[in-house]
């Protein structure tokens, strides 16, 4: 009988058949192979096998090498090596001892003319820088003063300027000219008042006074100026007059040099 019968122990498996008596191929396809099936499995028990004696010849392995480890002389301790830990103290920066200082280097001798020589002096500090110098006086040829005294409206100032001494009718006429000058130099400023002693007092000369701490207000500013007075002999008239205007007073320093803003 062929492999068409029911069962056959040559083919090793079953192969249905129809009613007609014909394989169903598809069905046959679906069954399972019993013969290669166990061979499978038989594969994969081996498989198991040779891993766990891998396994156990790699643990072998391993413990025949600490036991040959274990039986190793071990390396005897060093001589003159401590063998408990050493105690160690911190101390303050106060207590640390100092090192000794180095001796100071030698130095050659020298001549006796260079040791006999006196220390050389130092020098001298660099002097502060110069102030910016004053402005140069202007000298004008004519006298204005007189001229104001001489107007209707200056009446009462004439007759004022004849009760005072001579000190004061010095520093009055001087006062005077001094404004009428500085707005006959520069037509801008219009002084109202002039206070001679604002940054010193003024000092005598021949004939009249010289001022250099003198201050000037036009309109409502002060300015610094200087200058020097001469009168005639009856102490009537300015002679002559030398003068320079300096810059404006900050108005801060008003107050400290007796400069009033009005009056």
């Amino acid at each position: 009988m062929g492999c068409a019968g029911a069962l056959n122990s040559g083919c090793g498996r079953w192969a249905p058949r129809v009613p007609d008596g014909t394989v169903n191929a598809t069905a046959a396809l679906a069954l399972p192979i019993p013969d290669a099936a166990l061979r499978l499995r038989r594969i994969e028990d081996a498989q198991d096998k040779v891993l766990l004696l891998a396994l156990i010849a790699a643990l072998a392995l391993h413990l025949a090498l600490f036991a040959w480890l274990y039986e190793q002389p071990q390396p005897a301790p060093q001589p003159g090596l401590p063998s408990e830990a050493i105690a160690v103290e911190i101390l303050p920066p106060s207590e640390l001892p100092r090192a000794p200082s180095a001796p100071a280097p030698l130095q050659p001798a020298l001549p006796d003319a260079i040791i006999s020589a006196p220390p050389t002096a130092a020098a001298p500090a660099p002097a502060p820088p110069a102030p910016a110098p004053e402005p140069e006086m202007i000298r004008p040829t004519t006298m204005l003063s007189a001229r104001n005294l001489a107007t209707p409206g200056s009446r009462q100032a004439r007759l004022a300027l004849r009760t005072l001494t001579d000190d004061t009718r010095i520093e009055q006429l001087c006062g005077l000219e001094a404004m009428e000058q500085v707005h006959a130099w520069r037509r801008e400023f219009l002084p109202d008042r002039l206070v001679a002693y604002a940054f010193g007092e003024p000092r005598a000369i021949a004939g009249g006074i010289a001022a250099d701490g003198a201050a000037f207000r036009s309109r409502s500013n002060w300015y610094r100026m200087r200058f020097r007075c001469e009168l005639t002999p009856d102490r009537a008239r300015v002679a002559a007059f030398a003068f320079a205007v300096s810059g404006a007073v900050p108005r801060e320093d008003w107050e400290e040099h007796g400069l009033p803003a009005v009056h």
